[in-house]
């Protein structure tokens, strides 16, 4: 699963399964673990606001997300592509 071969034996995309995995297991982890921190800064936001805003600015912001997000957008277009579009050369 997860290779797509042509009518001339060219084989594509071996071990995109395998890619395509680890990289949504890590956003799932990522997004699990965000969502706590969201849940402690709103617990926080009556009782203690500087904790939560620390909590806010240091935890929750997208500083290092959105440049590995905009570096892997190639995988992500590529996985809601059909197999056909993905490795068409030229039209006949």
């Amino acid at each position: 699963m997860g290779k797509f071969l042509e009518a001339v034996n060219n084989i594509h995309g071996t071990g995109l399964g395998k890619l395509i995995t680890k990289k949504s297991d890590r956003i799932t982890a990522k997004n699990r673990n965000r969502g706590k921190l969201w849940a402690l800064h709103r617990k926080f936001e009556k009782t203690d606001p500087a904790k939560s805003a620390r909590i806010l600015e240091k935890n929750l912001s997208r500083k290092a997300e959105n440049p590995r997000q905009l570096k892997e957008e190639g995988l992500s277009g590529f996985m809601f592509v059909s197999p056909l579009e993905c490795f068409q050369t030229h039209k006949v």
